[in-house]
């Protein structure tokens, strides 16, 4: 019996040795993990989320745990929080580093940590020279990592949140939409209306020869009833949407009527000496649009009645175009050069 004594304790010692390897090497491990995670997160750029499962590699790291390890883990501690602009961190972390690297004899490590604090340093002192708080940004954000737990329970709440403010939004924007619609139809019709006194209107005595053009003009569009038209708006004190519709059909009309369109064009080379067939000559194989909106500049139109002309053409647009049609007329060698650019200034 005395002598059993002994050979249990021996056997109880052992077992609790073997228990404290054990819980140590599991330490290790998870240590090892987390510095993984870590190192994975750093190189992702997610610096918060690294700083966190390397601290936690820290807690996890046995005290009897092999040198290099806590070199490399520190020194990643360091260049991390550096990274993410926790420089006193990062040069406290550094200094670590370097004390390990040293009492171990590695020089080379002793060195990279000490690049990595004159770097922390340099960045902690621009930072107070630029009056920048990104350091108290930073651990707001550390702060804000500690308590992601907490958040997640309320991440729900958060997404219906965001939900609804889409919805708001997409409501706003509808609203606006239709805002916006309802100006432009409204800016449309004034310029309808415009453009229709404009070409029924009658001048006895047309002052220069792009006058008696656009005269002339107005005869041809009369055969789309737009003096019935203008003359009805004219006396109409309540909006007509059929009257309308029926103004724009007809502006329509007139521009997609060729017969008129060419009708027009041979008044312009009577009236302004030849200038859509020197036009055309100058420039051949253009669309019919090209031409078209060539022959209302030379009419003299404003660009309110041209866009209602060319209905598929925004009056910004056609101060554009013209200017364009300039610049081409000025780089294309051509008799009638001057010709053009006069009529169209």
């Amino acid at each position: 019996m005395q002598r059993g004594l002994p050979v249990c304790l021996a056997l109880c010692a052992l077992s609790l040795l073997s228990c404290g390897k054990q819980q140590e090497r599991l330490s290790y491990d998870q240590a090892q993990a987390n510095y993984a995670a870590g190192v994975l997160a750093h190189v992702n750029g997610n610096y918060l989320e690294a700083i966190l499962s390397l601290t936690e590699a820290e807690k996890c790291m046995p005290e009897s745990v092999n040198p290099a390890f806590k070199i490399a883990l520190y020194q990643e501690l360091a260049a991390t929080s550096t990274a993410a602009g926790v420089f006193e961190d990062g040069m406290r972390y550094a200094d670590s580093a370097e004390a390990y690297s040293l009492r171990i004899g590695d020089t080379l490590r002793a060195e990279e940590a000490r690049r990595t604090r004159a770097l922390a340093l340099e960045y902690l002192c621009r930072s107070r020279e630029n009056r920048q708080p990104i350091l108290q940004a930073q651990r707001k954000q550390l702060e804000e990592q500690n308590a992601q737990l907490e958040r997640q329970a309320r991440r729900q709440q958060g997404t219906f949140a965001a939900v609804a403010g889409i919805l708001l939004l997409l409501l706003l924007a509808i609203l606006l939409y239709f805002r916006r619609r309802n100006r432009m139809l409204m800016q449309e019709k004034e310029s309808l209306l415009e453009t229709c006194r404009a070409l029924t209107a009658h001048t006895t005595e047309p002052q220069d020869a792009q006058e008696a053009l656009r005269q002339r003009y107005a005869e041809l569009c009369r055969m789309h009833q737009l003096d019935r038209i203008a003359e009805t708006l004219l006396f109409s004190h309540e909006a007509d949407p059929r009257l309308y519709q029926e103004m724009k059909k007809a502006v329509k009309d007139i521009r997609l009527d060729a017969e008129s369109q060419q009708a027009f064009e041979r008044m312009i080379d009577t009236s302004l000496d030849d200038a859509m067939t020197h036009f055309r000559e100058t420039f051949p194989g253009r669309k019919s649009s090209f031409y078209q909106f060539a022959g209302y500049l030379f009419a003299g139109f404003d660009a309110a009645t041209i866009s209602t002309l060319l209905y598929d053409m925004a009056k910004d647009r056609i101060y554009v175009k013209k200017y364009q049609l300039k610049q081409l007329i000025a780089k294309t060698e051509t008799p009638y050069q001057q010709q053009f650019l006069q009529l169209i200034r």
